[in-house]
C-alpha cells in the first residue's frame, strides 16, 4: 500500500508546510517516515535472545575498517561510537533484507570529509563512478545468489550487466 501524502507539520521533527505521510493520527516528513521504517524493519532483525543481527554486522564491520575511504582515499570514522556512519552498505538494508546483514554487503566511505557515504547513499556520487567498483562489483557476485527473487529486480542496472560479464 502507498501511503498517502500531504502537505502538513512534522510530528517528530517539527518541519513545517512540508510534504508528509500520515500514520495513524501523526504526519511525518518523508525524511522522519524513512527513519521510522528504517528502524522498525531493524527491530524485526532482533533474534531471540534480545540481540540485534544488524548490530552484531557492525561490529564486525568495524574489525576489518582500515580508517581509509575507499572512493576518495579520506579519513573515516573508526571511534567506537561514530565508526557506523563509514561503512556503507553496497545495496541498502531497507531493498535488500535478505542480504542485510551479509559480511561482504558494505564498503568503506568517509562520512565527514567528502562526504563519500552520505554522496553515495543520495544518489549524488552512482555506484558506477566509486573509485572502489571493482571491489563492489566483486563482492556484489558472491552476494547475488543470497538475494531474494522479490528483491533481484531493485539490483542496479549496472550491477547486472556487470554479473552478466562474469
Amino acid at each position: 500500500m502507498i501511503p498517502k501524502c500531504k502537505t502538513g507539520n512534522c510530528s517528530k521533527c517539527d518541519l513545517k508546510n512540508t510534504y508528509c505521510v500520515k500514520v495513524a493520527k501523526d504526519l511525518f516528513c518523508l525524511s522522519c517516515h524513512k527513519e521510522n521504517k528504517n528502524k522498525a524493519q531493524v527491530k524485526k532483525s532482533h533474534d531471540k535472545h534480545g540481540s540485534s543481527v544488524l548490530e552484531e554486522w557492525f561490529e564486525s564491520r568495524h574489525d576489518e575498517m582500515t580508517g581509509i575511504c575507499s572512493h576518495c582515499g579520506g579519513k573515516t570514522e573508526k571511534d567506537k561510537s561514530t565508526y557506523k556512519c563509514s561503512v556503507a552498505h553496497i545495496l541498502p538494508k531497507v531493498h535488500f533484507p535478505s542480504i542485510a546483514t551479509h559480511p561482504l554487503n558494505f564498503v568503506e566511505l568517509c562520512f565527514y570529509g567528502n562526504s563519500c557515504h552520505t554522496n553515495f547513499d543520495n544518489y549524488y556520487i552512482e555506484i558506477d563512478q566509486l573509485k572502489c567498483f571493482e571491489e563492489i562489483v566483486a563482492k556484489f557476485t558472491i552476494m547475488y545468489p543470497f538475494i531474494s527473487d522479490a528483491e533481484k529486480r531493485k539490483i542496479p542496472d549496472i550491477l547486472l550487466q556487470e554479473l552478466t560479464k562474469q
